[in-house]
C-alpha cells in the first residue's frame, strides 16, 4: 500500500504529475524521463516505478497530458575528450590467420656425468665473488636425469600513429591544401613498414592539410626588434661608461660618442625573424608521426 499523498499532490491515473519549477541545464538527454531534484528526499514517492516530485506546477512547457515529461537540457559540450589529443586510435585489426608451425625435432645430446656437472658448477661459482664452492665439492649426485628444454623469446611488433600541428618557413614550395580534396584519416595514409621487430619512427605530412599564413611574430615584415640593444642600434660604451672621454682625451672605443654600435643587428635595431627565417610567411600543416 502506498502512503497517503500530501495535499499538494493531484491524483494521476497513469503517470504522476511533476510539480517542479522549470528544469534548467540539468544535463538530461533528449527523450529521457525527467527526474526533479527540487523536492527533499522524504517527499518523493514511487508510482508505477516513475518518480513523483512535490514542487510547484510546470508552466508553459508544452507538455501533453499523460505524457512523460522531457527536459529541454542544454547541449553537451566538450564531453569525452581524452588527455592525449593528438593520439588516434587504430582501426579494428583484420582477422588473424594462425599458422601452425611444425615442432623442431629434439636433438639427442650426450648424457652428462657427475664430473661434467661439478665442472659446470665450479665455472658458474667462479664468475661471482660472493658464491662459495664448498657446496659444489661436498654435494653428492646419486642420480642424474638428462632432458631437453626449449628457451624462447616473445616479441611484439606494434604501430602507433599521432598527428600534430606544425609550421615551417614558406619558401615557395608546393602547397597541398584542402582545395585538392579532403584530408585522409591518419590511419588511411600509406606509410612503408620498416624492418619487422626494429624500433623505428617516421614523420609524414598528411595530404591536403597545408596552407600559408602571415608570420604572427614579425607580421610579414621579415624582421623583428633586436633584443641585444632593444632596438636602439647601439649600447653604452663599456670603456668610458658612456661619458665619451678616456684617460687622455676622447674615448677611442666609441670615438667620443659614448655609445658603441650593436654587433648583433649592425646598428639597425632589427634582426631577421627566427620564426619565419626572414620569409614573412609560414606554412601550416598536420604532421603524422608513426612509431613502431
Amino acid at each position: 500500500m502506498m502512503d497517503e499523498l500530501p495535499p499538494s499532490y493531484e491524483e494521476a491515473s497513469e503517470f504522476p504529475v511533476c510539480s517542479a519549477v522549470p528544469f534548467e541545464n540539468k544535463g538530461f538527454e533528449e527523450n529521457e524521463v525527467a527526474v526533479c531534484p527540487a523536492a527533499p528526499s522524504e517527499n518523493r514517492f514511487v508510482v508505477n516505478e516513475v518518480a513523483v516530485c512535490t514542487a510547484g506546477p510546470l508552466e508553459n512547457k508544452g507538455f501533453v497530458e499523460n505524457e512523460v515529461a522531457v527536459c529541454p537540457a542544454a547541449p553537451f559540450e566538450n564531453i569525452g575528450f581524452e588527455e592525449n589529443e593528438g593520439f588516434i586510435k587504430p582501426p579494428t585489426a583484420p582477422p588473424f590467420e594462425f599458422q601452425v608451425h611444425q615442432r623442431m625435432p629434439v636433438v639427442d645430446l650426450e648424457s652428462l656425468t657427475a664430473d661434467d656437472l661439478r665442472e659446470a658448477c665450479h665455472e658458474f661459482v667462479s664468475e661471482s665473488c660472493c658464491y662459495g664452492s664448498k657446496f659444489v665439492r661436498q654435494t653428492e649426485l646419486p642420480e642424474i636425469i638428462n632432458m631437453c628444454t626449449y628457451h624462447y623469446q616473445l616479441e611484439t611488433f606494434g604501430e602507433k600513429r599521432e598527428s600534430i600541428q606544425r609550421t615551417e618557413p614558406f619558401r615557395g614550395q608546393p602547397i597541398d591544401g584542402p582545395e585538392n580534396g579532403p584530408p585522409p584519416e591518419p590511419w588511411d595514409v600509406l606509410v612503408p613498414i620498416p624492418e619487422m621487430f626494429q624500433n623505428s619512427q617516421r614523420k609524414v605530412e598528411i595530404p591536403h592539410t597545408a596552407h600559408v599564413r602571415e608570420c604572427g611574430r614579425c607580421v610579414g615584415n621579415c624582421r623583428v626588434r633586436c633584443e641585444s640593444c632593444r632596438g636602439r642600434g647601439g649600447r653604452r660604451c663599456i670603456s668610458c661608461s658612456g661619458s665619451g672621454r678616456g684617460t687622455s682625451g676622447s674615448c677611442t672605443s666609441c670615438s667620443g660618442s659614448g655609445r658603441r654600435r650593436c654587433w648583433t643587428c649592425s646598428g639597425t635595431g632589427q634582426v631577421k625573424c627566427g620564426t619565419c627565417n626572414g620569409k614573412g610567411r609560414l606554412k601550416h600543416y598536420r604532421l603524422l608521426i608513426v612509431t613502431w
